[in-house]
């Protein structure tokens, strides 16, 4: 994956303080910008991995799963660090 290094400078920029800011506050609209954020990153570097876990955060906002968003909130870093892992 020749672009890895810049997909992970990506999440590692305005994507993790949009994570922490969502983190933080449980605010639904950050909750979604940052999905939306992680679903392009997907969709531009064609990474199945990304786009299912954007499509399951904002599912889980569709239908106000407070507990499934922490979930999937807290396991960002994990799915970051496996991309890392592929460097």
């Amino acid at each position: 994956m020749k672009k890895l290094p810049q997909i992970l400078e990506a999440l590692d920029g305005t994507v993790t303080e949009l994570w922490k800011l969502a983190l933080k506050n449980n605010n639904f609209t950050d909750i979604k910008r940052f999905a939306n954020d992680i679903e392009l990153i997907a969709r531009e570097y064609k990474i199945d991995m990304l786009h299912s876990y954007a499509a399951a955060l904002l599912e889980k906002v569709d239908v106000f799963d407070i507990v499934g968003i922490q979930v999937l909130l807290k396991a960002f870093p994990e799915k970051v660090e496996a991309l890392r892992e592929l460097l």
